[in-house]
């Protein structure tokens, strides 16, 4: 995939293997970063990496959506 290229919601949720309700919760509480085009919100590649990232290095608890 090429690294400019931004990701819809439902291609995070797709990626992540979570419900979009998962996605938008991470996105409310600043967990997942993401740009609003026009009316759309993107995903950089590069936030979901960190994102990623965070949950590999064991800061929240990012598998338990309801905390």
């Amino acid at each position: 995939m090429n690294q400019d290229q931004l990701l819809t919601l439902d291609q995070v949720a797709a990626k992540l293997q979570v419900s979009m309700s998962t996605v938008r919760r991470l996105l409310d509480r600043g967990e997942l970063k993401a740009v609003r085009i026009g009316r759309s919100l993107r995903v950089r590649p590069v936030d979901l990496a960190a994102y990623i990232d965070s949950c590999e290095q064991g800061g929240q608890d990012h598998a338990d959506p309801t905390n």
